[in-house]
């Protein structure tokens, strides 16, 4: 199914990766999940950037799917395209892949005062 110039009445971008401290290089290229409720309806996506996909003002078209439970939308990642008011496509983020992050962050300080 698709979604035609549809306009974006809520954005929002979840973590669902490991968390990094901005040292160890952040969370900005970690896996979120980006919902998008256009018309009542939600639908959402994972994506490996932490930035918006399309902004206020902007149409959308993507394309979705329901999941096996029949429950929830999901969009198609490289699928979704938005449109900035004069009509020009524009394609944002990261639409690669990668790998989840399998460590957990350590805490601060050296391991003779971590607690078990």
């Amino acid at each position: 199914m698709r979604v035609e110039k549809a306009e974006v009445e809520h954005y929002a971008a979840y973590l669902k990766d490991k968390s990094r401290p901005p040292s160890r290089g952040g969370n900005s290229g970690a896996w979120h999940q980006h919902v998008l409720t256009i018309g009542g309806e939600t639908y959402s996506f994972l994506a490996p950037w932490s930035g918006k996909l399309v902004y206020k003002g902007e149409t959308v078209s993507f394309d979705w799917e329901w999941d096996s439970s029949g429950k929830y939308r999901n969009a198609h990642l490289a699928s979704v395209v938005a449109f900035k008011p004069n009509g020009e496509q524009v394609w944002r983020g990261d639409r690669g892949n990668k790998k989840w992050r399998t460590a957990n962050t350590r805490p601060p300080g050296r391991r003779s005062e971590w607690e078990n």
